[in-house]
């Protein structure tokens, strides 16, 4: 008995997404369940766990940090199913401050910025990220903060390659004046992403 072309292309289109699951779950060493975040994207998530009795110290790179940074697959684009999108989520710590922000790059095959920002007080915050590749297991995050009232600031930038570490970045810098993350993760990587 011959199988017929429709269950065939069945097979082989489940065999296809378990492949590429299997390899993603490899890739970022824990797979975790997204939710679309679609409607959040472009958007900083604030909480802060205690109101600060003074206004947070200037930002330098001993006052503030990026404490985590995770990768979590948002699928497809909609309009495109070839637009592979993540999430690169920020954990940042500015004084009594807890900031999360979701950075959503996407690779279409092009390499796209995710980007995010939020205003505490006086300090601006704006965090990008991007993928090197289309599993994300390659991505660099960068953190800007400045002080409007006076002007000081300070940006970090982290480089990741889940390949190597996916506990700890393999070159995280301070007090650089990158363009964007793009420009961030070229520098980093010794590769060349373009847009």
């Amino acid at each position: 008995m011959f199988a017929s072309k429709n269950s065939v292309r069945a097979t082989l289109k489940i065999a296809a997404v378990y492949a590429f699951a299997l390899s993603t779950a490899v890739a970022c060493s824990k797979f975790e369940a997204a939710t679309p975040l679609t409607s959040a994207r472009g958007t900083a998530t604030v909480t802060e766990v205690a109101p600060a009795t003074t206004p947070p110290p200037a930002p330098s790179a001993t006052t503030v940090s990026i404490d985590k940074v995770s990768t979590i697959y948002l699928g497809v684009a909609e309009d495109d199913e070839t637009n592979q999108m993540w999430d690169l989520k920020m954990d940042v710590t500015h004084g009594g401050n807890k900031i999360t922000f979701d950075a959503a790059p996407m690779f279409k095959p092009s390499i796209v910025i995710g980007a995010s920002s939020t205003t505490i007080g006086t300090m601006d915050y704006a965090a990008q990220g991007v993928c090197g590749d289309q599993l994300c297991s390659k991505f660099a995050v960068m953190l800007t903060v400045r002080d409007t009232s006076n002007g000081t600031s300070v940006q970090k930038v982290q480089f990741w390659n889940l390949h190597l570490n996916n506990s700890a970045p393999q070159k995280e810098l301070s007090n650089t004046a990158h363009t964007d993350v793009l420009a961030a993760y070229n520098s980093m990587s010794g590769e060349t992403l373009g847009q």
